[in-house]
């Protein structure tokens, strides 16, 4: 069944896709809060618990410089 769940994932628009745990979750990182709003509404939303989180860093600093 995560197989399933992570290839449609991939073929909602995920640019990564993996397991947390033993795999009783399944998760995709999108590139935009809109693809993944639309994958949800358009084919997750009915037949699985989904939340919508989201990185609380938008831009990348570097800790350390060589």
């Amino acid at each position: 069944m995560s197989c399933d769940i992570l290839e449609a994932l991939r073929k909602n628009g995920a640019s990564f896709t993996g397991l947390s745990g033993s795999g009783s979750c399944c998760f995709g990182v999108f590139t935009t809060k809109e693809a993944a709003e639309k994958a949800v509404k358009e084919h997750f939303g009915q037949d699985f618990f989904v939340k919508l989180t989201f990185f609380l860093a938008q831009k990348v600093k570097a800790v350390l410089e060589y």
